[in-house]
């Protein structure tokens, strides 16, 4: 069940879904938690900024690499949970309410409204959701022992003699080890899909520096050291930032950790003591806070640190850098090391900046001054310029240039007119189970009343769930065919693919599921009615008489011409 608010006013009876009540009031409801993030780190403790507490150098400040300051909603549940008491105190507000009935809160959110609120009477029914599988893992993470054996286990023995990888080369890309063609070792030749095509024009002038992510083919750093020591593979352009992590940087580590650990659960104390609904956020979002100081967290932040302050080090020639900007904890320490070292600065955002995704997004006031952000941001659409320039980031900072990632989509040809007599839906899955079970299951009910449609079902990547025992009527796919002959396609909201398809069709609706807030790069960006929650609003959608018609989201071109001009212009 999704989370609800009930009450009885004098005027009116109402049962209230808490993320369609969160979409309707988004704009406002975003400014508000953001406004308290940064209030929250201004928050005084012993005569100094709570943010200020955790400045580690002039490099690094730790309160800014944490959870709660980084923003990103697919990292952990808290914004949904911040999200969910903000809307609830909005609607006590807004209908004037003492007494009201929640369904299905967090017992976070609970807790809090109970302490800060009590001249309003709660009925709470919270979620039942604390497993034993859930609660080890926030028990092991959160603590700082066995996060410490966690990673010593995970770094002890990769250590590399970096001072031989140094590099005379000025110019630098970073990017995740991901996104690569599967088939790369048989080819000997590495290519990176977020960074396909640019490697004609630059591989003269250019070195990358990857950062390993675990993949199917690679689950830890080790086993990618054992395949890349195959004599044939051409890596020389290619580098590994754990490379550049010492045994004394994993002791240092250590110590720092423990120190700060400790230093935030006595801060958190004191706060706490005071009883004061200033700290409300904190208060909701203290076992995320608190991995961020003695968890993975605050180790991989650290380990980020000391491995680019060694790698810039032996490598004193750089003058400028590209990365891939999604605005990580690393990349604030990489912008930071640029800035030290007068190294020019280029964070390429690849894809979609989604409303929800609060990463990108800042307060006016934290805007002002803000050390956080690359000298410019090369961005693949005019979309993400709008909302780049909304935030009040000056137009000569922004330059549009090709999206690399996306330059297949020249492959198809757009889909012109929608054939009514084909009759055949495609559906791109979500990586989370339940949202797809949930869209499968309006589809099978769909199909009850529109026995003449065919539908396609292709899951997500990151989804190993096998579909194809949940019903005969939907065919499972798993590779796109080479010729795209559908009527209609149909996402979650929470995929950036409906994106990619408006340069092949006009053609397509998004599932907007009860259970999460709207997640989709579309939301608030087209007046085309393109979301839908049950069945008789997909017909409608499918049905409708109004001539959609969608924008290019993506800036494409093979031949690259503006990243040509970025890098001659640049003097690259």
């Amino acid at each position: 069940m999704p989370a609800e608010v009930f009450f009885i006013s004098k005027k009116s009876s109402k049962k209230i879904n808490l993320n369609e009540f969160i979409d309707k009031n988004s704009i406002q409801l975003r400014d508000e938690f953001l406004t308290k993030i940064q209030n929250l780190s201004k928050k005084k403790f012993l005569k100094k900024n709570l943010k200020d507490h955790f400045q580690f150098n002039k490099h690094i400040n730790l309160w800014e690499l944490s959870h709660i300051y980084e923003k990103n909603i697919f990292k952990e549940d808290y914004i949904n949970i911040c999200l969910h008491y903000l809307a609830i105190l909005m609607i006590v507000k807004n209908y004037k309410l003492k007494k009201i009935i929640l369904n299905n809160i967090d017992t976070e959110v609970s807790k809090i409204l109970k302490k800060y609120n009590n001249d309003i009477k709660f009925e709470i029914h919270t979620q039942n959701e604390i497993k034993l599988k859930k609660f080890l893992k926030i028990f092991l993470l959160g603590n700082w022992f066995f996060s410490t054996l966690f990673f010593i286990k995970n770094n002890l023995f990769t250590f590399k003699n970096y001072s031989k990888n140094d590099h005379n080369k000025k110019n630098l890309i970073i990017s995740y080890f991901c996104h690569y063609e599967k088939n790369f070792i048989k080819k000997s030749y590495f290519v990176s899909n977020h960074w396909k095509g640019l490697e004609k024009i630059i591989r003269k002038n250019f070195f990358y520096l990857n950062l390993f992510v675990a993949s199917k083919e690679f689950k830890t750093y080790k086993k990618l050291k054992k395949n890349l020591s195959n004599k044939n593979l051409n890596l020389q352009e290619q580098n590994f930032l754990n490379n550049y992590f010492s045994f004394i940087d994993l002791i240092k580590t250590i110590f720092v950790s423990f120190f700060y650990s400790s230093k935030f659960s006595f801060i958190y104390i004191f706060l706490k003591m005071e009883n004061r609904p200033q700290i409300e956020l904190l208060e909701l979002t203290y076992k995320i806070q608190k991995r961020s100081f003695s968890g993975i967290t605050c180790y991989e932040n650290l380990k980020c640190f000391y491995s680019l302050k060694n790698f810039f080090k032996f490598n004193p020639n750089i003058k400028n850098c590209i990365y891939l900007m999604e605005n990580h904890s690393w990349e604030k320490i990489l912008i930071k090391f640029c800035f030290f070292n007068k190294i020019t600065s280029y964070g390429y955002v690849h894809a979609t900046m989604p409303f929800w995704h609060l990463n990108y997004y800042q307060t006016k006031i934290s805007n002002k001054k803000n050390l956080n952000l690359p000298n410019k941001i090369l961005t693949v659409s005019k979309f993400n310029m709008k909302l780049l320039k909304k935030q009040g980031i000056k137009t000569n900072k922004i330059k549009l240039v090709e999206a690399l990632r996306y330059n297949w989509l020249n492959k198809y040809k757009k889909i012109e007119n929608y054939n009514k007599n084909l009759k055949k839906i495609l559906i791109f899955g979500d990586y989370e189970k339940k949202i797809n079970e949930k869209l499968i299951e309006l589809m099978v009910n769909f199909l009850l009343e529109n026995k003449d449609y065919i539908i396609h079902f292709k899951p997500h990547p990151g989804d190993t769930k096998d579909y194809h025992k949940i019903n005969n009527k939907i065919k499972i796919i798993y590779d796109l065919p080479k010729k795209l002959k559908f009527s209609f396609f149909i996402f979650s909201n929470s995929t950036s693919a409906s994106a990619e398809y408006t340069h092949l069709t006009d053609n397509i609706a998004i599932f907007k599921s009860k259970f999460s807030i709207n997640l989709s790069p579309f939301k608030d960006l087209t007046n085309n009615k393109i979301f839908f929650s049950n069945e008789n609003e997909l017909l409608d959608i499918i049905n409708s008489n109004q001539k959609k018609k969608f924008e290019n989201f993506f800036y494409i071109n093979n031949k690259l011409i503006n990243w040509k001009k970025l890098i001659y212009s640049e003097k690259f």
